[in-house]
């Protein structure tokens, strides 16, 4: 999907970005979940924010 909205809008200055978190230690996600709402919002905000145009999977342990 991310990729379809990603062709329909090149050009148009406006980044799409794909994200799987894994689980998190949310109400849903419950505490046996492997990662914090802390850790995984920096990655997210850092992989919208990158000017670079290739893919990448940016992961930190």
């Amino acid at each position: 999907m991310a990729k379809d909205y990603a062709s329909e809008l090149k050009g148009k200055n406006i980044a799409i970005n794909a994200f799987d978190t894994g689980w998190i230690k949310t109400e849903m996600g419950d505490e046996e979940a492997s990662s914090e709402p802390e850790t995984v919002i920096p990655r997210m905000i850092i992989g919208a924010i990158l000017k670079n145009k290739s893919c990448f999977i940016l992961k930190i342990m």
